[in-house]
């Protein structure tokens, strides 16, 4: 537990932190989150699903980036 600590507390916050702010967004929206990617249109639950995925993704990528220049030192 002690060598994966980072990850093991990370892991559980970045998809806290990644719903709740998708769900930030989509509450103080006034219209229903879509989004458009190089012609590829997300309507409905696609739009929020596929964010949280990135904003999920790119902090578990963080994580691993400060854990690695930390183990570094």
């Amino acid at each position: 537990m002690k060598a994966n600590y980072v990850f093991m507390f990370g892991t559980p916050f970045a998809a806290t932190a990644a719903f709740g702010l998708v769900v930030f967004f989509g509450v103080t929206s006034p219209d229903p989150i879509e989004l458009n990617l190089w012609g590829l249109v997300l309507k409905g639950p696609a739009g929020p699903l596929l964010m949280w995925v990135v904003v999920f993704l790119s902090l578990v990528l963080a994580i691993r980036v400060i854990r690695r220049d930390d183990r570094d030192a």
